[in-house]
């Protein structure tokens, strides 16, 4: 008897766990980056960064939080293909990577969704000639209307979701966020 009740024990903990990772899973599908709000060069220690604001948004009823999330950051880049001619494969030219230490992405309140404008720095890699020349590929990219680009953000690390009494945290899950602006005058460089 005693062993049947451990046993319905752990089913019943299987299937609470089970229904907080699936929940979880939920709310990080939520999440959207909708807007880069400026773009800043920075050196440091040698290093070239991007200084940059994203807008992240929530629509559940949860808040987000962020933890110890580091996101790989990339262009695929796409040419306006000339009358005749098939789409090219975009190419991707990967920016660097950035941490996001622990931030927290409001719920959403009735159709209002949450905003979070984090600001993230991405180092793009030493001062040399081959960052430069990515510096110069982002710069032609932006400036040129026969192109168009979508900022690829692959993260991972740990995802809070608030609850009444406090925040369930589930570690490893990765994102893949894709930011597609409709002007390429959403990206404001300084």
């Amino acid at each position: 008897m005693k062993r049947n009740v451990t046993l319905f024990g752990m089913v019943v903990m299987l299937l609470v766990t089970m229904n907080v990772v699936f929940a979880q899973v939920e709310q990080v599908t939520q999440l959207d980056v909708t807007k880069v709000k400026k773009m800043q060069f920075e050196e440091r220690d040698g290093n070239l960064f991007i200084k940059s604001h994203l807008l992240f948004v929530n629509g559940s009823d949860k808040d987000v939080k962020l933890r110890n999330f580091t996101m790989d950051i990339a262009l695929k880049i796409s040419e306006v293909p000339k009358e005749g001619e098939e789409q090219k494969e975009p190419t991707v030219l990967p920016l660097g990577a950035t941490t996001i230490v622990e931030s927290v992405i409001p719920a959403a309140v009735g159709d209002q969704k949450g905003e979070l404008l984090q600001e993230i720095a991405i180092d793009l890699g030493p001062k040399n000639d081959d960052t430069n020349a990515k510096v110069f590929t982002l710069f032609n990219v932006i400036g040129d209307p026969q192109r168009y680009f979508t900022m690829t953000l692959n993260g991972s690390g740990e995802v809070g979701i608030k609850h009444d009494k406090g925040w369930v945290y589930q570690k490893g899950i990765s994102v893949e966020f894709e930011f597609k602006p409709s002007i390429q005058q959403e990206w404001l460089i300084l």
